[in-house]
């Protein structure tokens, strides 16, 4: 049975992927612990906020300053805090980055400065996921 995307309010198709939504994450999927709702909230929020860069967006979900919601779980079940989206065609779809283990999961500066200028993360915090620490 095919996905159908869902129309966001930032005007953007979206497809919760099935593949992150498993009960156990693998060495080349993490998980959602997050509903589905959220996972979509934290694109639109992402998106709407501009926080792009070649051709990714990159999500988060923030109670304060460096208090990052848990989205998501690795292969070792270490908690995910940080989102990355991509668009296959004209549907998007995301899941909980492994920054730690992936460098290609770890967002540029451009993306940190503008959650450290939005009060999200500090200036250690921004250091820690440049350096896959998070």
């Amino acid at each position: 049975m095919p996905l159908l995307p869902i129309l966001l309010p930032c005007g953007q198709l979206y497809i919760v992927s099935p593949k992150h939504r498993k009960t156990h994450a693998t060495e080349d999927a993490s998980v959602w612990i997050v509903d589905s709702n959220t996972e979509m909230s934290c694109f639109n929020e992402a998106f709407t906020s501009n926080w792009t860069e070649d051709g990714f967006v990159w999500g988060l979900i923030s109670e304060g300053l460096n208090q990052l919601v848990v989205l998501g779980k690795n292969y070792q079940n270490y908690g995910l805090r940080i989102a990355k989206f991509r668009s296959d065609a004209a549907n998007w779809h995301g899941y909980p980055a492994d920054n730690n283990n992936r460098p290609q999961d770890r967002p540029r500066p451009v993306i940190l400065d503008a959650w450290s200028q939005n009060g999200l993360i500090s200036k250690s915090l921004r250091s820690r996921i440049q350096g896959g620490r998070l």
